[in-house]
């Protein structure tokens, strides 16, 4: 099914754009005008000023002065999720997107989520992000086909490969966020509140176009997550699988496989740290292994990953640092090894499931 913009969504469609916004000046402009430049005019865009330090304010007054649907919102610093909220509790639009303040849209990229949610009926449409590094430009791909899915699939696809798990490049119809809030405080506030999310949901649809520009570089969100690998991610993870275990019940099939996804996620962070200038903090090890302990079982039991990897996930739990080391050596000799490692052979995880 193509979600190509056709004119089919309905252009009057008042769409909320919030936009999270601290010491943002030297990228706050180009979002703007990205946001601004959208082929879907019906638009409320909430700047929400946490308290910036920088010019950013003062940029998003200029904007609001020359563009009425513009619309800010100063507060005191919170973090990005009391921005989120504050934003969400005075939103009017029938459908909302999130946005970051250094990233940049495609021109179509409002109507091409739009037009998913317009087709299918899906009251939360997902599609990818194009990461590119600050100085460059994003790449996008337009979309050319729209699948539906159940919000426990489509959450289930996201945990196990990884890829999605961001509140940006997502469309979700206002009444989903009625009685959802992020929580204020809590690490990682996109993965965190993504089990709730779609537990809330009815229908998912997934886009395979590519029109957000998600910006990376040392000092953004994600790059310090990439250089400093932080123990609280474990938290998150864990509350994951307790949302999963609440929804499906204890160790029900559903249930485990969000914990199998959740853990490796776990386990490929501690891979990352095998890759030059990636470090762990103070108490990484240790939480570590008490988050791995606590679904081990799960792991060892699971038919999609291999023997080998079950038996290197042991050795992570008694010994992270060799278990890094050996991911070291393995990048030091090109191989190909580690990915296929994961993955138990197509036979023979179909004959431990029949």
């Amino acid at each position: 099914m193509s979600s190509a913009p056709d004119g089919s969504a309905e252009k009057t469609t008042l769409v909320s754009i919030i936009v999270p916004v601290y010491n943002a000046a030297e990228f706050l402009e180009e979002c703007l005008r990205s946001i601004l430049a959208q082929t879907h005019t019906a638009l409320e865009v909430i700047l929400v000023d946490d308290a910036s330090s920088d010019d950013s304010l003062r940029i998003c007054e200029e904007w609001a002065r020359a563009d009425a649907r513009v619309r800010v919102l100063a507060e005191e610093h919170g973090g990005a999720s009391v921005a989120r909220n504050h934003g969400l509790a005075v939103m009017s639009g029938a459908f909302v997107t999130f946005v970051d303040a250094d990233d940049v849209l495609a021109p179509d990229h409002i109507d091409h989520l739009l037009g998913a949610a317009r087709r299918t009926g899906a009251d939360l449409v997902t599609a990818d992000l194009s990461h590119y590094p600050s100085g460059a430009q994003p790449i996008y791909r337009p979309p050319t086909r729209v699948r539906t899915a159940t919000p426990d699939e489509a959450l289930a696809a996201i945990v196990s490969s990884g890829v999605g798990f961001a509140s940006c490049g997502k469309l979700v119809a206002s009444t989903v966020f009625t009685d959802l809030r992020f929580r204020p405080g809590m690490p990682f506030e996109d993965l965190e509140i993504l089990p709730r999310l779609f537990a809330k949901a009815s229908l998912v649809a997934v886009s395979d176009g590519v029109t957000y520009g998600y910006r990376r570089y040392a000092e953004s969100t994600e790059g310090g997550h990439l250089e400093l690998l932080k123990s609280a991610m474990f938290e998150v993870l864990s509350s994951g699988i307790a949302v999963a275990q609440e929804r499906h019940g204890y160790r029900s099939p559903a249930a485990n496989r969000l914990t199998v996804g959740y853990a490796m996620q776990a386990a490929k962070m501690l891979e990352g740290a095998a890759a030059p200038g990636v470090a762990r903090e103070p108490g990484f090890d240790r939480a570590y292994r008490r988050f791995m302990a606590q679904n081990l079982w799960v792991l060892q039991r699971s038919a999609d990953l291999s023997r080998t990897y079950k038996l290197a996930l042991l050795v992570s739990v008694a010994w992270p640092a060799a278990f890094v080391t050996g991911f070291r050596v393995a990048r030091r000799l090109k191989s190909t090894v580690a990915p296929n490692l994961r993955r138990a052979s197509t036979g023979a995880a179909s004959a431990r499931r029949s």
